[in-house]
């Protein structure tokens, strides 16, 4: 593994931990997501790793090279690792050029230049080679901070909530872009983001951060398909819980009739069963099997619809694509398409 993050801790105020035991790796050309909500710790993380901030316990190790521990704390600069900040942190005073050729100090003076123009070419930022900061738009501020952080060649680059800046279309293509940077330059990536979709789109794998505390790591289909808690399956984008108690089956009794479980499970458990994996038929000669509900509500979005149908006094969310059409207040029953997922806490 490139990266080794070993049962880190961190604490501003003691006895408050922001980061808890956290443990994970980064392979070579790997992009690994951070994801989780706002003061869960994924920043902090981040900051441990840069060698910004001193760890309290636990390793972290690049190249199986020691960098953070109690006893040893290698400076950020001596680290190999390409930092790329939020606000993106570029020089106002220096063309873009000069901001990417400013971290060369490994390279002779004459070959700073051709490097770094090099490297904007690349980013798809030679024609503004020579534009300060406040000439550029946000996508391409972004690009030349990323160019300037992986000029140096490092190991490793670390992504602050890089697109949250920007609006919605750029993100985007702006997060195609740089991810395609990234895997061509043949370099690793942790990215740090509280977007759901920007970390399934963007990342190889996913570390889903609670509180201090990765709950699950996985590929996006795993974590999204597969997730392990109620906070996973709710965080990761909209879902279905269902609780009950069964008797070492696959089979659970719902407010919208029998629901088949991806594994048997016994005594009481919790279920999570996505939007998508849902489908709403007339009730008329279904089996009797499922319940009869109603459409309380329904949000058209052009390819599909989001109906929200309520069953004996539970709303729950089914995702359907533009072809099945029903109108608020109209009778239906709520069938499964997929299993449900049983949660292991």
């Amino acid at each position: 593994m490139l990266l080794e993050v070993k049962n880190i801790e961190k604490s501003f105020v003691e006895g408050v931990p922001v980061v808890r035991q956290t443990t994970f790796s980064v392979g070579e050309n790997e992009i690994f997501a951070l994801l989780g909500p706002s003061g869960c710790g994924k920043t902090t993380t981040l900051r441990l790793i840069s060698g910004f901030e001193k760890l309290d316990n636990g390793e972290i190790y690049l190249e199986d090279d020691l960098l953070s521990s109690t006893k040893k704390h290698v400076a950020p600069q001596k680290r190999g690792i390409g930092f790329v900040f939020q606000d993106y942190a570029l020089f106002p005073h220096m063309t873009a050029l000069e901001n990417v050729a400013f971290g060369l100090t490994d390279l002779p003076k004459h070959k700073r230049k051709v490097f770094a123009e090099e490297v904007l070419c690349r980013t798809g930022m030679g024609d503004h080679q020579h534009k300060g900061p406040a000439e550029l738009s946000g996508g391409q501020q972004q690009r030349v901070a990323l160019a300037r952080a992986i000029a140096p060649e490092p190991k490793l680059i670390l992504l602050d909530e890089p697109f949250s800046n920007l609006d919605a279309i750029l993100r985007e293509s702006t997060r195609k872009e740089v991810r395609s940077i990234i895997k061509k330059a043949g370099m690793s990536a942790v990215l740090v983001t509280h977007d759901q979709e920007e970390a399934l789109s963007f990342a190889d794998r996913i570390g889903v951060m609670n509180e201090g505390r990765i709950e699950q790591i996985g590929t996006p289909e795993e974590v999204y398909y597969q997730p392990k808690s109620k906070f996973v399956a709710r965080f990761l984008g909209r879902t279905n819980i269902f609780e009950g108690e069964i008797e070492d089956s696959d089979i659970i009794e719902t407010k919208i009739g029998h629901l088949k479980l991806n594994r048997k499970a016994k005594g009481k458990i919790t279920c999570s069963i996505r939007p998508e994996h849902l489908t709403i038929e007339s009730p008329n000669g279904t089996s009797d099997k499922y319940q009869k509900g109603m459409i309380v509500a329904r949000e058209f979005k052009g390819h599909d619809i989001t109906y929200h149908v309520e069953c004996d006094g539970e709303r729950y969310i089914v995702h359907t694509d533009n072809r099945i059409l029903f109108e608020q207040n109209d009778e239906v029953v709520v069938r499964p398409l997929e299993s449900a997922v049983v949660l292991e806490r």
